[in-house]
């Protein structure tokens, strides 16, 4: 994999990098790429997928695949993704915040907004207030982290 942005050094304010991280095999490049390319005071937006949700586990005590996607490369735990954000740079976190429930139902909850967009958003509401109550079934989190 070729990591380049094609920009010069502290050029952004604020960089969003939102489900990729997961999906990349230099994933420390990646983040030295945002280190690099964010203004000093600059912030980064990023997410990063939990590994360690009970029906995550389940899957993968039945020999299933236990990832959210086939193509992630890698899961993480909390810990382990904020010590990745430190060992690149970012020592101060603005925000932490936690994604929704992970639940074998995710998918037909996402396929309810093709028939209706309030009860999706209805069911979004509730497993995203599921996975703030209960961090440990969380699908995964949130940062914002200060260069």
């Amino acid at each position: 994999e070729v990591f380049s942005f094609f920009v010069g050094s502290e050029e952004f304010d604020v960089v969003l990098s939102n489900d990729v991280i997961e999906h990349l095999n230099s994933r420390a490049e990646h983040l030295s790429e945002i280190y690099r390319s964010i203004k000093p005071g600059g912030r980064l937006i990023i997410s990063a997928p939990n590994r360690d949700t009970p029906w995550k586990n389940l899957r993968s005590q039945l020999n299933l695949p236990a990832y959210a996607d086939l193509d992630h490369k890698i899961e993480y735990l909390k810990e382990e993704f904020q010590e990745k954000l430190n060992e690149a740079g970012f020592h101060h976190t603005l925000y932490e915040g936690y994604g929704v429930l992970d639940l074998p139902i995710n998918g037909l909850v996402d396929m309810v907004g093709v028939f209706s967009s309030t009860a999706y958003e209805k069911l979004l509401e509730a497993k995203s207030a599921l996975g703030v109550a209960i961090p440990r079934h969380t699908a995964g989190w949130h940062w914002v982290v200060l260069k």
